[in-house]
C-alpha cells in the first residue's frame, strides 16, 4: 500500500511536464519580440547542450579506452 500511494498518478508525469514547460515558455516569451525570445532561448540553452555533449563524449571515450571489448 505504501508505494501504491506514491505511484498512483505516475502516468500523468509526461503531461504535467509539458503543461509546466509550455507555461514557462509562455512566461519567458511574454513582452518580447520573436527575435528577442529566440536570442534569449539560444543563449540560455545552447551552452548547456554543448556541455552535455562534451561530457557524454568524454565519458564514452573513457569507457572505450579503459574497458577491453575484445571477444575471445
Amino acid at each position: 500500500m505504501g508505494i501504491a500511494r506514491i505511484t498512483k498518478y505516475e502516468f500523468l508525469g509526461v503531461e504535467l511536464f509539458f503543461i509546466i514547460s509550455g507555461y514557462v515558455v509562455l512566461l519567458s516569451a511574454q513582452g518580447k519580440t520573436v527575435r528577442q525570445f529566440l536570442l534569449s532561448w539560444v543563449t540560455r540553452l545552447y551552452p548547456a547542450f554543448w556541455v552535455a555533449c562534451t561530457l557524454t563524449f568524454v565519458v564514452k571515450m573513457n569507457h572505450i579506452l579503459f574497458f577491453d571489448y575484445t571477444v575471445n
